[in-house]
């Protein structure tokens, strides 16, 4: 995450990640990366919004799956 003081994380037993923004309007980047060496790039804007989860969906074809598996990452 980057920068790394712009937010609080916090690992919740159930296997959430919680990021808490320290300062409205701050933007935090964050990459995740799956399992099977899938990655994705976020740009996380905090505002005074209601808070809504989001949900990372792999969208993967079943051929860029079988080369993650294999160590292999193909970016499009």
């Amino acid at each position: 995450m980057y920068p790394q003081n712009a937010a609080e994380v916090v690992v919740h037993e159930s296997g959430f990640l919680f990021i808490a923004s320290r300062e409205e309007g701050n933007k935090v980047y964050l990459t995740v990366i799956g399992e099977h060496k899938t990655i994705q790039d976020l740009m996380l804007t905090f505002t005074s919004k209601t808070p809504n989860h989001v949900m990372l969906v792999n969208a993967a074809t079943e051929e860029a799956e079988k080369d993650n598996l294999k160590g292999k990452i193909k970016l499009a």
